[in-house]
């Protein structure tokens, strides 16, 4: 039985500590751009046991890059415990299935999971040069592009 998305978490919005640690600069959100939002809930409603986060400047830098809000259009699906909890493998390419798959979701930019990235530019798999995020073997992060986006 799927999870009905009931909202964030009740918890206060912590605001970015310039300086601080990697959480501390980059605290955990819930909030996302209307049709990313659909695209969440459509997760939620198809697998139990995730949960899906964003975090203040996600992924660190590109907003600016790319002129446009990456943090309310960027997410990371990890186990039912919350961010930072190894995703089932499965679950994990069973959800970068459903998302590739669904023809009414917004733009991917690109998608990092097991250690590869694909991006809408070349719109295909290769291995990802960890930046110091990680190779995301716990965890699918996905960037999305606004329909149309023209930089």
């Amino acid at each position: 039985m799927a999870r009905k998305w009931i909202g964030p978490p009740k918890e206060p919005i912590k605001m970015p500590v310039p300086g601080g640690t990697w959480l501390q600069r980059h605290p955990t959100r819930y909030g996302w751009h209307d049709d990313v939002r659909k695209l969440i809930d459509g997760l939620f409603e198809r697998f139990n046991g995730i949960s899906i986060n964003t975090y203040a400047d996600h992924p660190e830098g590109w907003s600016a890059k790319l002129g446009y809000n990456t943090a309310v259009r960027s997410f990371d699906v990890w186990a039912k415990a919350g961010r930072g909890v190894d995703i089932n493998p499965k679950v994990g390419e069973q959800v970068v299935e459903f998302v590739f798959d669904d023809p009414g979701i917004p733009y991917i930019s690109w998608c990092i999971w097991e250690g590869q990235i694909w991006t809408r530019s070349t719109k295909e798999w290769r291995e990802w040069e960890d930046d110091g995020t990680g190779a995301h073997f716990d965890h699918p992060h996905f960037t999305m592009m606004p329909r149309g986006w023209r930089p």
